[in-house]
């Protein structure tokens, strides 16, 4: 997961990686687990 939120930060990402961040966001969203949906989201930055 870690591999795929740095390569959110270039350009040249392949869609596959994009969908796969989504798809977590979204699982943990439903899971209603704001902790861990804040630290995931927090690793963008």
């Amino acid at each position: 997961m870690t591999m795929c939120m740095a390569a959110s930060r270039v350009g040249s990402v392949s869609p596959a990686h994009m969908d796969l961040l989504a798809d977590v966001g979204l699982e943990l969203a439903d899971k209603n687990d704001w902790s861990e949906l804040e630290a995931w989201i927090s690793g963008f930055g």
